[in-house]
């Protein structure tokens, strides 16, 4: 009757019924192998190494600075290997990783399912390069901020219009132009200048040049920055000077020194020329000497002369005759006219000597 219930009928030998419990054993042995050979599976173990010392360009030190893959999915590794497992310290001593710490680590990690095998030295050290990490930063820094260089062409038309605007002081001056400052971006798409401004007055220094241009109807102002340097000049005669002739204003002028020519002893400086005597006879066209020239002579040889003898408020005049020549202050030999008696005199003008004596002392 059991058989029939649970439908089992036959005409020869009957079925025995399986048992409830027998039923549940099987299943259970048959879920048991197949979850077993699933875990097989999934727990192959995955395989590490761990590298010796390493040195690293940051202060940051990752998986894949000291571990190398030898056994592992792709996918898994890819996102391991940023995973950060230590700082280099400050001081500039190695980081020391020990293995079995580095397995702990990664053992608790959410990434990891499977078994690790490690193979390798049981630790290692890891040292920071701060000159490379330096270095290529620098590297970077100037690669990203390398100025923009100023179109062939463009430059080539902003000197013609700089020389056309300086031709009147070529003589004078000679510049460089501060490419540096010059606003690149401005000068972009323009072919022509119609116009530049010039300062009032060309001294040594820098100097500020405005061109002025139009690109597609719009006004355009471009400074241009000048570093203006003074040529070496020196004095030239514009005619002949003779021995004896006072120098006057159109008898010189400036001319710009060859590099040819030694300049240590020419004269400079216009002001101290003029007035002058000439010592010696300078042809026209010839550079000026500062020893071709000095102070007028105001007393001459054989001159006669006026004495003035001053001691303390007594001033006595009387006639002299100059035994040598003298400029102002200079001090020159007289020779009285009333006792021939030779005295030591200052010129103080053109026939005038001055003797003076001690003031003379009241005595107690």
């Amino acid at each position: 009757m059991i058989a029939e219930r649970h439908g089992f009928r036959g005409s020869g030998t009957q079925r025995r019924p399986v048992a409830g419990w027998q039923l549940v054993c099987a299943v259970g042995v048959w879920l048991g192998l197949f979850s077993s050979a699933a875990f097989a599976q999934q727990s192959d173990p995955w395989t590490l190494q761990l590298k010796p010392n390493v040195t690293v360009t940051s202060s940051i030190v990752r998986v894949e600075d000291v571990v190398q893959p030898v056994s592992i999915p792709d996918n898994v590794w890819d996102q391991l290997r940023k995973s950060t497992v230590g700082l280099i310290p400050t001081d500039g001593r190695p980081l020391q990783l020990m293995r079995y710490r580095l397995a702990e680590a990664l053992n608790h990690s959410k990434l990891v399912t499977a078994p690790i095998l490690w193979v390798g030295p049981e630790s290692t050290s890891v040292r920071s390069n701060p000159v490379v990490q330096v270095a290529a930063k620098v590297v970077t820094t100037v690669a990203e901020v390398a100025p923009k260089e100023i179109d062939p062409q463009s430059k080539r038309l902003i000197e013609r219009v700089v020389e056309k605007a300086m031709q009147d002081y070529e003589n004078d001056f000679e510049y460089k132009i501060d490419w540096e400052r010059l606003p690149i971006a401005q000068v972009e798409e323009i072919t022509s200048y119609q116009r530049v401004a010039v300062p009032t007055t060309i001294t040594a220094g820098v100097a500020r040049f405005v061109l002025t241009s139009a690109v597609e109807g719009e006004k355009r102002e471009v400074p241009v920055y000048l570093q203006i340097n003074e040529l070496p000049r020196a004095i030239v005669a514009t005619q002949n000077l003779s021995r004896g002739q006072i120098i006057g204003p159109s008898q010189l002028q400036w001319k710009v020194i060859d590099s040819t020519v030694r300049s240590d002893h020419l004269a400079t400086d216009m002001s101290q020329l003029i007035g002058q005597e000439v010592k010696r006879n300078v042809p026209a066209g010839r550079w000026v000497q500062q020893t071709d020239v000095g102070p007028p002579i105001l007393v001459r040889r054989n001159d006669m002369v006026e004495v003035m003898v001053v001691g303390g408020a007594i001033v006595i005049r009387t006639g002299g005759k100059a035994m040598g020549e003298g400029s102002e202050g200079d001090l020159i030999q007289i020779e009285t006219i009333e006792d021939r008696k030779r005295l030591l005199a200052r010129v103080i003008s053109t026939g005038l000597v001055e003797i003076v004596t001690r003031a003379p002392q009241v005595q107690r």
